[in-house]
């Protein structure tokens, strides 16, 4: 096996280990700028790849224009692994150029998905009207959209409050036979929770059981947040039981949205009792648990408790936010001026 042959397989396998670093990417590619004869493009294609998986968008770009100066020349994966950079990097317009490069320089694009990675671009940037005519334009072009290119676009609609055209979207894929995911109806599911349209939220959950979709912790989780919301904490408290019974276990968060929404409505005695028997499951509080109930504690006037969670927090190595400060502070000022009178 010659030099460069080894020194490909070497970045082959230090890319799919997991353990490279930026640096350790970065002297890797300047090693390679002055290998020869050159490793192939894919080798350089791997580390810029790697780079993009550190989320380290802004180095690839001018690595590639290294890359020009001496003479290496991008191939279509080179120049997805660019877009995808752009559009992280919030210069979706830039992007769209680097896709006219592509047709210009007559590769064969890969298509569907430098298309959905264009159309994250524009979610990314909440330019939802926009994303959703470039959607309508590759499905008039006839490209086959895929489950990433609804999930992509049903997530942006969420996060931007649309969940009624992510509905019609779910029900797009439902007609062209492309099966949701289980992340595509948490998303949903959670953007209806948000919405308080709990029914809607619920249907969808129904929907997927008869689909034979497993819900997993974050499902449940969202939708005792739901519940909570609604100040619902029998059907909230239910879904803890309907989870053991699934096999699922609760986790922090799952307890946590229930403690704190407990706590907000002053039903600090069960907050407590939660807790409890949190631990007694195994699941260990996190700093927002705590912060819940002390400040919950602390509005109620019980300083012996405020104290006893403190002291907990400390055995276990939490360290106090500045909720929890804020929340003591706000206590002891209200109790020294009731003194005071």
């Amino acid at each position: 096996m010659g030099k460069a042959a080894n020194f490909q397989k070497l970045v082959r396998n230090k890319c799919e280990s997991g353990s490279i670093t930026l640096d350790n990417a970065l002297s890797m590619l300047k090693s390679m700028l002055q290998t020869q004869p050159r490793p192939s493009i894919s080798s350089f294609n791997q580390i810029l790849g790697t780079i993009t998986k550190l989320k380290h968008y802004s180095h690839v770009p001018p690595l590639m224009r290294s890359m020009g100066d001496a003479g290496i020349k991008s191939d279509v994966v080179t120049l997805n692994v660019l877009i995808n950079c752009f559009c992280n990097m919030g210069r979706v317009d830039f992007g769209f150029a680097v896709l006219a490069n592509i047709i210009k320089q007559g590769f064969e694009a890969e298509t569907i998905i430098t298309l959905s990675t264009l159309l994250k671009g524009l979610c990314l940037k909440q330019e939802m009207g926009d994303a959703l005519s470039f959607f309508n334009k590759i499905v008039e072009m006839g490209y086959p959209c895929n489950e990433v290119t609804y999930g992509t676009l049903i997530n942006g609609l969420c996060k931007s409050g649309d969940v009624g055209e992510a509905l019609q979207l779910l029900n797009l894929m439902k007609k062209g036979r492309i099966a949701p995911s289980l992340r595509i109806y948490n998303t949903i599911i959670d953007a209806l929770c948000k919405e308080k349209q709990l029914d809607e939220a619920l249907c969808l959950f129904k929907q997927m059981n008869e689909r034979k979709i497993v819900a997993d912790v974050v499902t449940y989780s969202t939708l005792v947040h739901g519940y909570c919301g609604l100040g619902m904490w029998k059907e909230a408290r239910g879904l803890l039981d309907e989870m053991g019974n699934h096999g699922i276990s609760p986790n922090v968060v799952t307890f946590t949205i229930l403690i704190a929404a407990l706590c907000k409505d002053g039903k600090v005695k069960e907050a407590i009792q939660l807790f409890e028997e949190m631990r007694k499951r195994g699941v260990e509080p996190n700093v927002s648990t705590y912060s819940s109930l002390i400040h919950a504690s602390c509005d109620s006037g019980q300083w012996e408790e405020t104290m006893r969670l403190l002291e907990d927090m400390s055995e276990h190595k939490i360290s106090a936010n500045i909720v929890i400060f804020n929340s003591m502070i706000k206590y002891l000022f209200k109790e020294g001026g009731a003194l005071k009178h």
